[in-house]
């Protein structure tokens, strides 16, 4: 495996947004470039363990967490390099409900040459050599004005970071990020309940040459399309984010999918694309965060009017079962948490009725 050490990472001065911000004392900003190729697992530690380490992949499509170890001095990722590009990954420790340290984490990743040299040392005990970083290395002005305008997303500044997306594409017509970069826009623009926009800008990467961009594009129509009411044109852009190859968005389009045909009175094709989830996605419901959602979901289904109050109960309780252990091991961010918790209590409330009501379940 191999494992990355802060000791070859740039640290870049601290952005102050006095504009967007307000002053926290003690908070510490770091950014570091690592240098990797595709097929690579890195393990990246976050020091020191005192606190909470929350984590977002800010570019899913080029990295994964395989792995979360939370250790006596320190948490460490295990990240799986997935596509050549500059991937980005943003960490934030709390303490007494306060972010102390906020790391941003830029992986350039390389595409592997079609042959390889074999490494001496296969086969032994030996650890494989760390990636190295180029010590000093400056991120060239394209990587920076993205990186900006997407910690403005990732702070929930939405308004700015629409702004800052806007200016980027103008600035760089010919980016290859531009794709990506139409998604994190119609995330803000649904955010920020501008959903005809969100939809607008998320059509020329539901049309991109990245399949899993593609995909994830039409994730975020079908959410916008349904806010707006356009259940047909939820649905159907649902359907065409359905990817078994990427089954972190495969099932929340699946999930998609199902709800809207509850809402429109398809009741057996609502039943059917659930049973369907669970059947597809049930081995690996501890590394899918779409699952907790989709558990959620069909308990929420089979509970409207009692439509299957044993099903409804079944997915109430393995519902907060692994919610409550997320909740436990950390690692999401504040308004997943918060969402969570308050999906949590629904389901308690809920589960407490229908253990009352119907004697079955008592």
């Amino acid at each position: 495996m191999k494992r990355f050490s802060g000791g070859g990472a740039l640290t870049l001065a601290l952005l102050v947004l006095t504009a967007l911000t307000t002053f926290v004392a003690a908070e510490e900003t770091e950014s570091r470039t690592i240098r990797a190729s595709v097929g690579d697992i890195v393990t990246l530690p976050l020091e020191p363990a005192e606190g909470i380490w929350e984590h977002r992949v800010i570019t899913p499509t080029l990295i994964s967490v395989t792995d979360r170890r939370q250790l006596a001095e320190r948490v460490e990722l295990v990240l799986s390099m997935m596509s050549a590009g500059t991937g980005r990954l943003e960490a934030v420790r709390i303490l007494a409900n306060r972010v102390v340290d906020r790391k941003y984490f830029f992986f350039q990743i390389e595409a592997k040459p079609s042959e390889e040299i074999a490494d001496p040392r296969a086969g032994t005990d030996e650890e494989p050599r760390v990636p190295e970083t180029r010590g000093g290395q400056q991120e060239s002005g394209e990587q920076q004005d993205l990186g900006f305008a997407v910690r403005m997303y990732e702070d929930g500044e939405y308004e700015a970071a629409v702004q800052a997306f806007t200016l980027f594409r103008s600035k760089y017509p010919s980016s290859a990020e531009l794709q990506q970069l139409s998604i994190y826009e119609g995330q803000a623009l649904h955010a920020l309940k501008r959903y005809t926009e969100a939809i607008t800008r998320l059509g020329p990467a539901a049309q991109g040459g990245d399949e899993r961009l593609r995909s994830l594009a039409q994730l975020w129509i079908g959410a916008s399309a349904s806010a707006l009411g356009n259940m047909d044109t939820a649905l159907a852009a649902y359907l065409s984010a359905f990817n078994p190859q990427h089954p972190d968005i495969d099932i929340r389009a699946r999930t998609g999918a199902a709800v809207t045909y509850g809402r429109t009175g398809r009741s057996s094709l609502a039943d059917e694309q659930f049973k369907r989830i669970f059947s597809l996605y049930a081995g690996t419901r501890e590394r899918n965060e779409g699952y907790l959602p989709a558990l959620f979901h069909a308990a929420t289904f089979y509970d409207r009017d009692i439509l299957d109050a044993e099903l409804a109960v079944r997915y109430y309780q393995e519902f907060l079962t692994l919610a409550i252990d997320a909740l436990m091991k950390g690692g999401m961010n504040h308004e997943n948490s918060r969402r969570l918790r308050q999906e949590i209590a629904q389901a308690e409330e809920r589960l407490a009725y229908l253990r009352r009501t119907f004697t079955d379940f008592r």
